[in-house]
């Protein structure tokens, strides 16, 4: 079973391990099996504890200073972060930036920051597809999957469509002219791939809540994919069908 690149390396020391899995955000329950299952490491709930402590990481610690949230924000919403919610860029934060902040706070800085606040890429050449686990949910590869398209309109891909509109609208991109559009793939195609796999990353490590008459587990997405025993749901594992481009 091959491992995603945001998860730590087999390489790194037990200590420096550990540390990057709580920084993902996963509980102790969830850090002990991943190192049980991916990295052979045999580990007590006391002897994490302890680890933890020596690097004064807790739960419970502190919040991040609202001045690196305001400039985390600010960065993110100068590009396609200003298509998210703040659910979704509270995930960037904690992951992207190593921020200890709640959502409530995100959503009030965004209020302040952007109070302004189902087109597809594939006329500018660029064509998304991917394949989802049908038990965990989680990304593994990209196929065509329509019922993500509504939720990439609401990240990144719709700031590329408008970005790529711009070009169109202002002349400076004529997308039936097949140089142009192989120049503008040959220019962004990395870029946008980069955005797609950061999407992934934060959708895999997100938690999915319980509803009524549910079908799939709830739970973090990674810990339901490659820990599916530390989830008590009855229903059947059902495997599997994400991005690629």
């Amino acid at each position: 079973m091959a491992e995603p690149s945001y998860l730590p390396s087999h390489d790194l020391p037990r200590d420096e391990v550990i540390e990057a899995y709580f920084r993902l955000g996963f509980q102790y329950s969830e850090i002990i099996g991943f190192l049980g299952r991916l990295h052979g490491i045999s580990i007590s709930l006391r002897q994490l504890k302890r680890i933890l402590k020596a690097k004064h990481l807790s739960k419970n610690g502190k919040h991040s200073q609202a001045h690196d949230v305001v400039d985390a924000v600010e960065t993110e919403l100068q590009g396609s972060g200003s298509y998210i919610g703040y659910r979704s860029m509270h995930r960037r934060l904690v992951i992207d930036y190593g921020l200890r902040v709640d959502q409530e706070t995100v959503r009030r800085v965004i209020k302040a920051l952007d109070p302004e606040g189902y087109d597809k890429l594939k006329p500018f050449g660029f064509c998304i597809h991917g394949a989802i686990d049908g038990y965990s949910r989680r990304i593994l590869w990209l196929k065509r999957i329509e019922a993500w398209w509504s939720f990439l309109r609401k990240t990144e891909k719709n700031w590329w469509m408008n970005f790529f509109k711009d070009l169109r609208d202002q002349g400076q991109y004529c997308d039936n002219d097949t140089v142009q559009v192989e120049c503008l793939k040959f220019c962004f195609m990395q870029l946008i791939q980069d955005e797609l796999d950061r999407v992934s990353m934060h959708w895999n490590l997100h938690g999915i809540r319980p509803c009524i008459n549910q079908e799939t587990p709830p739970g973090r997405t990674d810990v339901l994919y490659y820990l599916p025993e530390l989830n008590d749901f009855n229903g059947a594992v059902v495997r599997k069908f994400v991005w690629m481009m």
